[in-house]
């Protein structure tokens, strides 16, 4: 008899230690993961290139968080792990081509770059499809019709390939001129879709919606 309960007590505890990493792992699935891309090509984007890695930063921490500086014709991956304070220094230091400056300086990028940007985060969520994820993408926009098309397209892909409300996508720093336009290629996905101008407050209230 006490044979028996001993075995029982033990497998009540084995159970509990089942269920109880289940709902760790649970809770860890369920946080947002964030992409981040920065287009600072002009003198407006790159001025705001520290303040927003800082709002979406403090905003995030402990979401794992990817970064891409859109550079050139490419994305370049510079960071894939949770934020802390002292990495939003660190990488304010790897972004910057000159960190000596007070001001960060323009990293030249074509339209492109902004495609590429779009593609990595496709790619993202489609690797992970049980995941939710918000794109914030800084970038002044494009008026390019060859580049809006392939905007449409990825946009379409991703509509396609994801469900519902598993995915956000902000596009922050646009300019007058192209926001209409840029703003327009999103429509696949304009469920889920949102912009900001050149202010920083309205980008702000955007970043306020994780």
């Amino acid at each position: 008899m006490h044979k028996y309960h001993k075995l029982l007590q033990n497998s009540v505890k084995l159970i509990a230690f089942f269920l109880i990493s289940f709902a760790i792992a649970a809770c860890d699935s369920e946080k947002s993961q964030v992409y981040l891309g920065i287009q600072a090509n002009t003198k407006a984007t790159a001025e705001l290139t520290e303040d927003l890695l800082h709002s979406i930063g403090k905003r995030t921490k402990g979401n794992l968080m990817s970064i891409d500086i859109l550079k050139g014709e490419s994305a370049q991956t510079i960071y894939s792990n949770s934020i802390s304070k002292q990495t939003l220094q660190e990488l304010r230091e790897k972004i910057d081509p000159n960190p000596n400056t007070p001001k960060m300086d323009i990293i030249p990028s074509s339209d492109r770059a902004l495609v590429a940007g779009l593609q990595r985060f496709k790619d993202l969520a489609r690797a992970n499809p049980n995941q939710e994820f918000h794109a914030y993408i800084l970038t002044p926009g494009t008026t390019d019709e060859t580049t809006l098309e392939q905007i449409k397209t990825i946009c379409q892909e991703l509509a396609s390939q994801t469900q519902g409300d598993r995915f956000h996508i902000y596009l922050l720093g646009l300019t007058e001129e192209n926001r209409l336009k840029t703003v327009s290629a999103l429509h696949p996905i304009r469920a889920n879709a949102y912009s900001a101008g050149q202010s920083f407050s309205e980008m702000q209230k955007l970043i306020r919606q994780f």
